[in-house]
């Protein structure tokens, strides 16, 4: 498995002079509000630095969870697209570095019966900036696979995984990735291709969607990041 770092609405505070509650107060009696623009220092305050700085910085603090579907390419009659979740983590270390951990499973049905994949693995990244709002990136892994399907059936590998792209912020909002991966895991190995866009939709949450173009498959996913 290679973890590649990889919302639609910016939601902000309206500039209003209507009061809003103080933390802690009645919402009904608030004798002590403050405006709106005070409680927006405020969120601004409670928000970590590298959210608010800049609109176009990017995190590589963050979880995701997302729904993947794979697209098997000359698959035989009765061996269904598997489909599943994935969920991962990505931390940053001093200013260039980041490391990132995960795992998906999916399932299939192969000639009427259930086939589990589960996939594990971490990598170690660095970033540098290659622009305003673009970063580069590299990172390189570990990755064990394991299938359990009917009866006795149960095979497991593990291997090399690696990856190299760019990110790029164009605005608050969106969010844009591209990358190449390698993997060497067991007897397979090869290399794909995966776009991906981001969708912020507050300092925090965003929307993620991604597609990666492999040698024997294709896959899609999208799902929700929250950078922490």
């Amino acid at each position: 498995m290679q973890i590649i770092l990889l919302g639609v609405v910016h939601a902000a505070l309206a500039a209003s002079t209507a009061p809003v509650p103080e933390r802690g107060t009645s919402p009904i009696f608030r004798p002590n509000a403050k405006p709106a623009n005070a409680a927006l220092l405020d969120e601004a305050a409670r928000t970590p630095e590298h959210l608010v700085s800049d609109d176009r910085a990017l995190s590589y603090t963050f979880v995701e969870a997302l729904f993947v579907t794979q697209m098997l390419d000359d698959a035989p009659a009765g061996v269904d697209d598997p489909d599943g979740f994935a969920v991962g983590v990505s931390a940053a270390i001093l200013d260039d570095f980041f490391v990132t951990a995960g795992g998906s499973r999916t399932q299939t049905d192969v000639f009427g019966g259930e086939v589990d994949y589960d996939d594990v693995g971490f990598t170690l990244g660095a970033h540098t900036p290659a622009g305003n709002g673009l970063d580069a990136f590299v990172e390189v892994g570990w990755s064990w696979v394991e299938a359990d399907g009917p009866g006795a059936f149960d095979a497991e590998d593990d291997g090399l995984v690696a990856g190299a792209g760019l990110r790029y912020r164009a605005n608050f909002t969106w969010e844009a990735l591209g990358a190449v991966g390698y993997e060497d895991v067991g007897d397979e190995d090869g290399l794909s291709f995966t776009a991906g866009l981001v969708a912020h939709v507050s300092a925090r949450a965003s929307i993620v969607g991604t597609y990666t173009f492999g040698e024997d498959a294709d896959a899609w996913g999208v799902g929700l990041r929250v950078d922490l």
